[in-house]
């Protein structure tokens, strides 16, 4: 392998959008209702700091680093997979909330000097338009499917793809070293209150013993820069596996 390639893909609602546990059912099938819903600021920060940190990495070291975002959204037809914010309105009011909240690159500057953001972490005005998300690196799937199958149709996905998720199940379902998977639980306001009851011990310490690497990150109680700082460590854990896979 001439490179090493780690793609990181972010889940949206409970990592990046804050979930809300007590909406109706009515409410979750508005699609409006998406791109309205409150974000992660700390999250948001620490996703832009460690895409940063990647670049300068990516100078230093024989590595490429893609971010994605991959979140789930409804669909009126089952047999769908990737849905195109164009066609289907659940995913155009989740992308446009992206975009609201700064996380497209070339979003409004306004985003940035709000959090102070160019000031708290040394950036440029031209550094800040270039973080961020590409259209193309957000991708929407339906419900119903699981996220692994997001891989066979996207190209650009050899190497490491690591999956940060705050629902257990797609943790599970995604994390196989074998296959070239890791699975990273994120715990938010949500599950870190409730001591993340769905992400047994048992299974923590399963994965533990199989990989010897800490599987959860603490989104919630964590600033941006520990936040930033956990990601690259992922990055760092991924690539010392394909090292060992050469």
């Amino acid at each position: 392998m001439s490179k090493n390639v780690v793609n990181l893909f972010f889940d949206m609602d409970g990592l990046i959008v804050k979930f809300n546990q007590n909406a109706s059912a009515e409410e979750i099938s508005v699609p409006m209702y998406y791109e309205d819903a409150p974000f992660f600021v700390r999250t948001v920060k620490g996703i832009l700091l460690a895409m940063k940190l990647a670049k300068l990495k990516e100078i230093k070291e024989d590595i490429e680093i893609n971010f994605y975002i991959l979140s789930a959204a409804f669909s009126s037809n089952d047999k769908d997979f990737l849905l195109n914010p164009e066609t289907n309105d659940f995913a155009k009011h989740k992308l446009n909330s992206l975009y609201k909240n700064g996380l497209m690159a070339n979003s409004e500057p306004d985003f940035y000097s709000m959090l102070s953001f160019c000031d708290k972490y040394s950036l440029t005005r031209d550094e800040s338009f270039e973080l961020g998300f590409d259209k193309g690196q957000v991708i929407f799937c339906s419900y119903g499917h699981k996220k692994r199958e997001v891989l066979q149709h996207i190209p650009y996905t050899s190497g490491i793809n690591v999956l940060f998720d705050d629902y257990s199940n797609n943790v599970r379902d995604w994390h196989n070293l074998k296959s070239g998977r890791i699975g990273v639980k994120w715990l938010n306001d949500i599950n870190n209150i409730r001591k993340s009851n769905d992400y047994t011990s048992e299974f923590y310490d399963c994965m533990l013993e199989v990989d010897e690497f800490s599987t959860v990150i603490d989104g919630f109680a964590s600033s941006p820069q520990a936040i930033a700082t956990s990601i690259m460590s992922v990055v760092d854990y991924a690539k010392d596996r394909l090292t060992l896979s050469d």
